[in-house]
């Protein structure tokens, strides 16, 4: 399903993956919206009312050895703020030490 090749890594087409989730929906439990939401520009627009903020990797930080243009700056900027930025991810097969050093090569500083 929507694999393509570039340096070594497989990764999946967006729009073929996103065709497989809706291909599913109706398996799924339905949404029920409580509230409307918001669009923002930025997380700059909402960092005032949180002082956690969970982030993904892949995808949020970075797409494989590349940080996500712009994003190591904000990251700095929130915890320069005095926000707690921690990263979530399924990279469990990975060392933890080998992880810290991708952040810091694609640079951010978080503490382990």
């Amino acid at each position: 399903m929507g694999l393509c090749q570039s340096s070594g890594r497989n990764h999946l087409i967006m729009q073929e993956a996103f065709a497989a989730y809706e291909g599913v929906r109706q398996r799924l439990p339905s949404v029920t919206r409580r509230a409307a939401f918001q669009k923002l520009p930025s997380l700059d627009a909402l960092a005032e009312d949180f002082d956690v903020f969970l982030l993904d990797a892949f995808g949020v930080l970075n797409i494989g050895e590349t940080a996500i243009e712009g994003v190591p700056d904000r990251v700095a900027a929130l915890q320069k703020a005095g926000k707690r930025v921690i990263v979530v991810s399924n990279a469990a097969g990975n060392p933890h030490s080998d992880l810290m050093k991708k952040y810091a090569r694609l640079g951010y500083d978080f503490a382990p």
